[in-house]
């Protein structure tokens, strides 16, 4: 029935996030992560993006928010805005060096914040999937979404591969119920 579907749906994600907010809580920053955190809180603090220009700045503005609030220790003596110069690995040592403990926390704290991109995608999936082919479609792409080791391993980090991977998904949805109503209201979303 329609109500057990929901039961299970909701179940699956509620698994899907307690194993990536366990893994954001134990295992320890990426590479990635440690030039991210000082990027993300310059983009806040000097409304500037030099910092991590390769990607775009959501997830690490997102992934920021909690050490803009709980407080840090900054030290920005390697910032540099020279084209080619990559600052935001050496100033992401220097982060983690004043920081220590605290820093790996902010951390776990940012990851805790990206979560939602992977609900997102999990709902696009399970949504989407319903109304192509049935409820238990849209279960067989929630399974595969919420368990799939590269979503697992990455919804759990402070990068933007889900949430990319999430917000292109909502946006091909979208285009889709547009392209099948072709309404106004399609249209906004």
């Amino acid at each position: 029935t329609s109500r057990q579907t929901q039961m299970i749906g909701w179940s699956l994600i509620a698994c899907h996030l307690l194993l990536t907010a366990f893994s954001a809580w134990v295992h320890a920053p990426v590479v990635d992560e440690i030039a991210y955190m000082p990027a993300g809180i310059s983009h806040w603090q000097f409304a500037d993006f030099h910092l991590y220009r390769a990607n775009p700045p959501l997830v690490r503005m997102v992934g920021t928010v909690p050490a803009m609030l709980a407080g840090y220790q900054e030290d920005w003596s390697a910032y540099t805005t020279i084209p080619g110069q990559r600052s935001e690995f050496r100033l992401g040592m220097k982060f983690f060096r004043k920081n220590r403990e605290h820093g790996f926390w902010l951390v776990t704290l940012g990851r805790w914040m990206c979560l939602p991109f992977s609900l997102i995608g999990a709902l696009v999936c399970w949504r989407w999937s319903t109304e192509l082919y049935g409820r238990l479609a849209g279960l067989l792409s929630l399974l595969l979404w919420c368990f799939c080791p590269n979503i697992l391993g990455n919804a759990s980090l402070l990068t933007p591969d889900v949430a990319g991977t999430s917000l292109a998904l909502a946006c091909l949805y979208a285009y889709w119920k547009w392209s099948r109503k072709g309404t106004w209201q399609a249209a906004g979303w």
